[in-house]
């Protein structure tokens, strides 16, 4: 995830110098939709070096959007603001912080009674636990007949594959208990988005749900965060809902498929993006999605279970321990959106937006050839979804693009047509190996096509001359005197040249600059980018760039850039910040022998311009490069932020007992292997 930020945070900058932000009378954030489908939506953006701590935004046409600041400190302000974006589209908005906060009444509310806002009516029960969901837009219906809770189950698990395979009979039952209450607070309250923190316990194990609604949202989102700690259990996040079908819908990524309830040989199941109850009626039905989740079971007819933490009884092998897998910091995130009718189009396109929200980018101001807003793309019905658009595989200089669509609903459809840019000059079918299969219809610049239900396509487009020209970012590469030969990285693993954010770095030979004082000159207004890294631990190092002084952390070579929580270790997880430009797979130990499962990580640092190294040999350049690049940059997180914290888990004697019990011979199922 790192490194796709990097490449989205390229990919973006080099648009937005296309971008009209010059109207902008404070920060212009452009905003990008990457769904197939014009959206309104919040998106969230951290502007650092912020002057003010409130926020007013506007569009490009002077009209003030509904604006929040979700938090402050450290001179850094998280803001969220309401978004209109065509599909596959670009816009920008005026980012304006100072002292005044946004003048536009909310349609939106919470109180400790309820939440609501124009689609949902949401209440908790004492125990914080969802209890209702009205939905308005549907005749007030009621979604759930229980709460949604998190189902605690007394668990040993599989005996053979305690990692791998579930038991059944330990499933195939209503939970032992559910976490209690500690306290429930309103942790936000503005035109944006209302929300619930509710804190629950459970023995040592902690839990933390922000239950929230966004303006025009049509989904009841919650981001769970669990401190785990509790061995030998299960835990399942129980939807009991009003709708009440002998079948359930799960979605396959490509298509979708129909189960019925849990039995003995089909109880815990797959889906990629969602799953859903339609009411036998066929008037309506309640789709669960999830970010990250991905195994259930459909318990009873109305029941859908999400399984979110597993921690068995036994341990397959001694140096993995599954009967502590789960323990630590878990944090995974779920929505439940109601449908009138049965389950379709509706749904994927809601699990699209939920998937994948609206992206920020902070630019300069300046005149842009594309305006203030743009689509890249339109396809004409919301049934057809776009999976891919990308280069060839297979290398060509024939200017093509790759897209592949799917239908999504069950339906068979004709005269479907898809765009991109100023329209398609011509078009071929290839197979998904993308080998050409035959001619496709093209008619006044679109892609004409039909589909049987859930078929999948694969189109090499060549598109029209596009009137709009950039100016393309250049990266050149500078000669730096190598003094240190490293001999743990495998010359089987070193490429010539490495290409991390659209920038290119020489590598040639296994060997290092040392940070010794050396200058290195770049033209004025282009950045000095470095591949490098700490020998030894990350260190915080002071550049002199332009004859001022600037700091950078330099990240450790060996230390890996995010780690889990692995508490039979007393290990605790991290994510680094900053640009990971490339990863080693594997280096060598001293004597040249294969350290395997031990990568060498290189770090991204950029300089605005002529930079004098700091004196320190540990610090060690693999690459340099000059770029010519816009300032703008990726202001909304795409991953989790995760700083190392102290192991605090801690065992009384009944527990340390049973944990070298465990460690038996008895409770090892591979016993054999090393």
């Amino acid at each position: 995830m790192n490194q796709f930020d990097g490449e989205l945070d390229t990919y973006l900058s080099s648009f937005s110098e296309l971008m009209k932000s010059d109207f902008c009378q404070g920060i212009p954030v452009m905003v990008s939709n990457s769904v197939e489908a014009k959206r309104i939506s919040p998106v969230s953006v951290r502007v650092n070096n912020a002057q003010g701590k409130s926020v007013r935004v506007f569009d490009d046409h002077g009209n003030e959007v509904k604006s929040q600041v979700v938090s402050t400190g450290n001179n850094t302000v998280q803001i969220l603001f309401m978004a209109e974006v065509d599909s596959l589209g670009l816009r920008v908005y005026d980012v304006r912080l100072g002292d005044d906060s946004c003048k536009l009444d909310s349609d939106i509310s919470i109180s400790y009674e309820k939440m609501e806002n124009q689609k949902y009516i949401v209440k908790l029960n004492k125990n914080g636990d969802i209890a209702s969901i009205i939905d308005k837009a549907d005749n007030n219906r009621e979604l759930l007949e229980k709460p949604v809770i998190l189902g605690l189950f007394n668990y040993k698990g599989s005996i053979e594959w305690p990692a791998w395979e579930m038991n059944y009979e330990e499933a195939n039952r209503e939970p032992a208990r559910s976490p209690k209450v500690i306290k429930i607070e309103i942790e936000q309250n503005g035109p944006v988005r209302v929300a619930y923190k509710v804190t629950q316990k459970d023995k040592k194990s902690t839990s933390v749900n922000y239950i929230s609604l966004d303006d025009q949202g049509q989904t009841v989102n919650v981001y769970s965060e669990i401190e785990w700690r509790s061995l030998r259990t299960m835990c399942k996040n129980r939807f009991a809902l009003t709708a009440k079908n002998s079948k359930a819908t799960f979605d396959l990524g490509l298509g979708v498929i129909e189960r019925g309830n849990m039995t003995e040989t089909l109880f815990e199941v797959p889906a990629q993006k969602w799953a859903d109850i339609t009411d036998e009626s066929g008037d309506f039905g309640v789709s669960i999605f999830s970010e990250c989740k991905h195994g259930w079971d459909k318990y009873n007819d109305n029941t859908l279970r999400l399984t979110a933490i597993h921690t068995p009884l036994k341990n397959w092998r001694l140096d993995s321990m599954q009967s502590m897998m789960d323990l630590g910091l878990n944090r995974y995130s779920f929505a439940i959106f109601g449908h009138k009718g049965k389950v379709g189009s509706e749904t994927q396109l809601e699990a699209q937006k939920y998937t994948y929200p609206l992206a920020g980018v902070i630019l300069p101001k300046h005149d842009g050839q594309l305006g203030t807003s743009y689509s890249f793309g339109q396809i004409s019905t919301n049934d057809v979804l776009v999976r891919a658009i990308k280069l060839p595989h297979h290398k060509t200089d024939n200017g093509e693009v790759i897209v592949r669509l799917n239908e999504s609903s069950g339906k068979a459809l004709e005269n479907v047509t898809f765009t991109l840019g100023e329209g398609v000059e011509s078009a071929k079918e290839l197979w998904a190996s993308e080998e050409y299969m035959g001619e496709a219809k093209v008619e006044d610049g679109k892609l004409v096509t039909a589909f049987g239900p859930y078929e999948v396509k694969t189109f090499a487009l060549k598109l029209k001359e596009t009137s709009v020209k950039s100016k393309p970012s250049v990266s050149k590469p500078i000669a730096i005197a190598k003094d240190i030969t490293d001999t743990h990285i495998p010359k089987s693993l070193l490429p010539e040249r490495i290409t991390a954010g659209g920038i290119r770095f020489e590598i040639g030979d296994n060997a290092f600059a040392a940070c010794n004082g050396q200058t290195y000159e770049v033209q004025k207004g282009n950045k000095l980018v470095l591949l490098c890294a700490s020998l030894t631990k990350d260190i915080d190092a002071e550049f002199v760039v332009d004859g001022k002084g600037v700091v950078k952390t330099i990240n450790s070579m060996e230390e890996a850039y995010a780690a889990w929580d692995l508490y039979d270790l007393a290990e605790t997880a991290y994510i680094k910040e900053g640009k990971l430009g490339y990863e080693f797979t594997h280096c060598l130990a001293d004597n040249g022998e294969v350290r395997f499962a031990k990568g060498l990580y290189f770090w991204v640092i950029e300089l605005d311009g002529t930079a004098k190294m700091p004196t320190n040999p540990d610090l060690v350049i693999l690459s340099a490069s000059e770029v010519t690049q816009t300032d703008a940059h990726l202001a909304t997180r795409l991953y989790d932020e995760v700083e190392k914290r102290k192991f605090t888990y801690k065992m009384n004697l009944v527990e340390k007992a049973y944990y070298a019990y465990l460690k038996s011979d008895r409770m090892i199922t591979n016993k054999d292997e090393d």
